[in-house]
C-alpha cells in the first residue's frame, strides 16, 4: 500500500500508526527538494457501519451498530440526520453514564467518535435497494 500526499514529491511505502486512547493516528510522512513533513489523519478505532436505503419520501440510513436510524431526503442528508442521532446518544451515554444492559454494553466503545471529526465516523456506507430490505 502506498500513500502520496498531494503536493509532495514523494511518497511512503507505510504510514507509521500510534494508537491514542482509543483513537488510531496515521501519520504519513513525505519528504520534498524544499522540506520534509508529516500529515496526521485522526481516525476512532472503533467505526461505525451504515446503509442507506431509498424510500418514497427521500432516503432511510440505519446503523445495525448502535440501533440508530437517520432520515433525509438525498443520502447525505440521511447520512447527517443519522450521525446527529449517534452523536445525541453517544452523549447521553458519556454525561448521563447510564448502567448499559449486556447486549448494548459495547456501545460505549464508540464514546471515541465524539473526539473526532463527524466525517470520519462511518467506516463504510453500503446502498441497499427497497425491495432487499422491508
Amino acid at each position: 500500500m502506498t500513500f502520496t500526499v498531494v503536493g509532495a514529491s514523494q511518497s511512503c511505502a507505510e504510514p507509521e500508526v500510534a494508537d491514542m486512547k482509543g483513537v488510531g493516528t496515521v501519520v504519513i510522512r513525505y519528504g520534498t527538494a524544499w522540506a520534509d513533513g508529516a500529515y496526521a489523519i485522526h481516525l476512532p478505532a472503533t467505526r461505525v457501519m451504515a446503509t442507506l436505503r431509498p424510500t418514497e419520501q427521500g432516503y432511510v440510513a440505519r446503523s445495525a451498530d448502535l440501533n440508530a436510524l437517520g432520515y433525509g431526503e438525498s443520502p447525505l442528508g440521511a447520512l447527517d440526520d443519522l450521525a446527529d442521532s449517534i452523536q445525541q446518544y453517544l452523549e447521553f451515554i458519556r454525561d448521563d453514564r447510564p448502567r448499559l444492559a449486556p447486549a448494548i454494553s459495547h456501545h460505549a466503545d464508540y464514546l471515541p467518535l465524539l473526539g473526532v471529526p463527524r466525517g470520519s465516523w462511518f467506516a463504510w456506507v453500503s446502498m441497499s435497494d427497497a425491495a432487499a430490505v422491508e
